[in-house]
């Protein structure tokens, strides 16, 4: 289910203006240029978490534990995007690193089957393009769906969970560089004030997140969101300082009425546990 998305891709021209030339420009010259988009696909185990958040430590022996830090730095990778045709094109973005990654679920089928997605967006130094693909074996395993999810809150499991999403936000700096080597292109960007946001869409049962709301205070006890395929095959994201900014409950006529919590984290720890050995060799 994987899709590119090229739209950070754009050359800049620097206008060059003259007198004499009344209201007509006179000339433009090459600036700097922009490259990257938004790469969006639905998981099947959580290594991309690592270009994320930067650091990925692993233990255990079958099942594996992956368990993420935040770093100060994160590192780069190498995209390729095939377009089918004629002749097949193959556009290789290096460079490539994670600006923000949002995760997003939602019950529901059709044909999506119900499988949640990630996207994360990304920034690269450069692009070429050529006709040669580097040969991959892809995963095999079931993409994790809207029905692996558990959602705890106050320490108390949320059975009517109806959609949610969580975005992590590195802010990268824009890795521009007064440096002849790099010319055009950006350097090496980092993460400056990493921020977790999202909102989670449940049915309303009682006055419990509207007075938190009210009240201006942080959701007490555990709150994790977890996606589970099995005892060993999860991911589990665990909220540190969670508060509630908006809360909108709408009525609903013909329905049960939902509150959409749109929620801010100090911090999430994120530790994912499967049969993969390694997360790139990590």
């Amino acid at each position: 289910n994987a899709k590119f998305d090229p739209n950070k891709n754009a050359q800049t021209w620097e206008e060059i203006l003259g007198s004499g030339a009344d209201n007509i420009n006179v000339k433009r010259e090459i600036g700097y240029q922009n490259i990257g988009g938004t790469l969006t696909f639905t998981p099947q185990d959580w290594a991309m978490l690592y270009f994320v958040f930067g650091s990925v430590n692993t233990t255990g022996s079958g099942p594996y534990t992956h368990t993420f830090t935040n770093s100060n730095t994160i590192p780069s990778f190498t995209l390729e995007r095939a377009i089918q045709a004629t002749t097949d094109r193959v556009r290789t973005y290096t460079g490539c690193q994670v600006d923000s990654a949002t995760l997003n679920f939602a019950t529901g089928g059709g044909a999506g089957g119900g499988y949640i997605d990630l996207s994360l967006e990304i920034l690269a130094q450069d692009v070429s393009n050529g006709t040669t693909t580097t040969s991959l074996s892809a995963p095999t395993t079931q993409g994790f769906q809207f029905r692996h999810a558990k959602l705890t809150l106050n320490s108390t499991e949320i059975v009517e969970l109806i959609s949610g999403s969580l975005n992590i936000n590195n802010n990268l700096s824009d890795g521009r560089y007064a440096n002849y080597t790099l010319n055009e292109k950006k350097g090496e960007s980092v993460p400056q004030i990493r921020r977790v946001t999202g909102n989670f869409v449940i049915n309303l049962k009682d006055d419990t997140y509207f007075d938190l709301w009210k009240n201006r205070q942080a959701i007490p006890g555990t709150n994790k969101l977890v996606f589970q395929r099995g005892e060993n095959d999860y991911v589990e994201f665990t909220f540190t300082n969670i508060v509630i900014p908006s809360a909108p409950d709408p009525t609903n006529l013909e329905g049960i009425n939902t509150v959409t919590l749109n929620f801010e984290a100090e911090y999430v720890s994120v530790v994912a546990k499967d049969n993969v050995s390694a997360y790139f060799g990590l």
